[in-house]
Formats: structure tokens, sequence, C-alpha cells
């Protein structure tokens, strides 16, 4: 099947060739059979390797991504003669809800690259949310399912805390598909991480909060997880687009500021609530309930 689309594809722009330089009715025939015999298999192979090549960058990405077990369906879906594609993704199953996904694909030069990833995050049944990521963020499903959820993601590496690229959701605006724009922001002087630190312990009167670890971990993108003894375990997490903090609870859902105050100066008399640790949650390495993405 295959081979019968790039052969269809190359004799329609060969037959064309052949009129413009060859108008002897003869010549062109003798060129035909030449192009049948020598030039044809060899294009054919051609493009077929770098059909091959394309789908192994394509799974490559995929897997990167967090979706797998796409290769069969991309042969078959990835047909070489649409310029684009919108894919449909199974299902993840995240908590009281789900997250769906479309790859968008556009094909130039007979390659197909990853344009963007549109995000849907089904809650209770309704759809509740949804976004479409462009492909130069280069971001992993986690990524959708945190932003959905009100998370800031980096989307720079560089090494200056001014420089840095971070990406959130307005959930104030929508666009005529119902999507929620997506914001970048950038860390100045009117927004630091070590400040928005030292605010939030002051206000929790939770030191512990205000530390070189911790900013070590928040400003690579990533969550800082504390486990208070005798307090159930939160996350701390930089939120650029209103300068400030977000906390959640294991369930990755927000901690109203005051709850996990009280919380933990109720728990603040136990001799053994000033044990802690605190590790990092890199979201690409989340294992969530039913984490696999794919078909």
């Amino acid at each position: 099947m295959d081979e019968r689309i790039y052969a269809g594809i190359i004799r329609a722009m060969m037959e064309k060739l052949r009129k413009d330089f060859f108008p002897n009715p003869v010549l062109r025939k003798y060129m035909e059979w030449k192009e049948r015999l020598l030039i044809m298999p060899g294009l054919v192979k051609y493009f077929k390797a770098k059909r091959e090549q394309n789908l192994e960058v394509m799974d490559k990405r995929l897997t990167a991504m967090g979706i797998t077990g796409l290769s069969g369906h991309l042969r078959s879906q990835l047909d070489y003669e649409r310029e684009r594609i919108d894919l449909p993704i199974s299902s993840r199953f995240e908590q009281n809800g789900a997250l769906e996904v479309t790859l968008s694909f556009e094909q130039k030069f007979n390659e197909y690259q990853i344009v963007s990833m549109e995000a849907t995050l089904l809650a209770k049944g309704e759809y509740d949310r949804k976004c479409s990521i462009p492909e130069r963020y280069a971001l992993h499903v986690n990524h959708a399912i945190y932003l959905l959820k009100g998370g800031a993601v980096r989307v720079d590496q560089g090494g200056d805390l001014k420089d840095e690229k971070w990406i959130q959701l307005d959930f104030e605006h929508t666009d005529d598909n119902g999507q929620f724009p997506l914001r970048e922001h950038v860390l100045d002087e009117r927004f630091s991480l070590d400040k928005v630190l030292a605010e939030g312990a002051k206000e929790l009167e939770y030191p512990a909060i205000n530390s070189q670890q911790v900013l070590e971990i928040i400003k690579t993108g990533a969550q800082a997880v504390f486990n208070p003894a005798n307090v159930d375990p939160f996350y701390l997490e930089a939120n650029p687009g209103n300068k400030g903090l977000i906390f959640r609870d294991e369930n990755q859902r927000v901690i109203p500021l005051y709850e996990l105050k009280e919380n933990l100066l109720e728990r603040s008399k136990d001799p053994h609530h000033q044990q802690l640790s605190i590790k990092k949650l890199d979201l690409t390495n989340r294992k969530d309930k039913n984490q696999g993405l794919g078909r």
C-alpha cells in the first residue's frame, strides 16, 4: 500500500516534467520506460526509507511526551497525502476525571512534525478545562495536566532567575474554541522566588519553606514535597502568574493558605513536629494512577 501511494505521487510529478522537458512523443515514451525500469524503484525505496526515519523520530518524541504504544497507529494514520492530521489519543485516567489528548501533525517535504497538543481535562463527567499547547514548548503530558490544574511550567532552562520563562493558563479568558490561552511570564524585579518564599514562610509561620533547598527545587519548575512529622505531606510550587506560591495536597488539589497554616500550627506543639523531609518532585517523573497514555 505504501509503495503504491509513493508511486502514484511520483508518477504524477514525472508526467508533468516529461511534458515540459520532452515535447517529442517518441522521446517522451522512451523516457517513460527508462523511469519505470531505473528511476522509479530507486525513488520508491528512498521515500520509504525516509518515511521509516520520520516515523522513528515521531515515536521517540511521543515517548518523551509520556505517550506509548502508538507506533502501529501512526503508520496507519500518517498517510503522507494530507498536509495536516489531528490524531486523538486514548484517555488517561486521573483523580476524579480523565485527560484527553489530540495531537496535530503537519507535513512538509514528505515529513510529518507535531505542531501542537490539545489537552482536555474531564472532571466529574463533564468537559472542564481545555487548552492547546504549541510543540515549541516540548512539554510532557504531565505538564498539560499540571497546567490545566492551575500550575505553572518552566520552559526556559536559563541560568539566571531573571531570564526564566514560565507558562500558565489564563482561566479568566477563553478563545473561540473554548480553550484557555497560555500566558508567558518572565521573572523580574517585581517577582522573585526567594522573595515570595520569605513572605510565605512568614505568613505560615513555617521557616522551613524559606530555604535554599526549596528555592533550588521550585526554580526548576518542579514541586517541593514537604513531609512534616504527624502532618499530611504538602506540595509547594511557584505561581508566576499571581506572583506567589501554590500549595497542594497529595491529590494535587490546591490547599487554602489558612487551612495549611491551621494544620501546621495545630501540630507545632508535637515534640516530633520539627522532623521534616523535603524532596523534589519532577512532573515528568510523577507516577499517577494509570499513568500510561496511549492506545
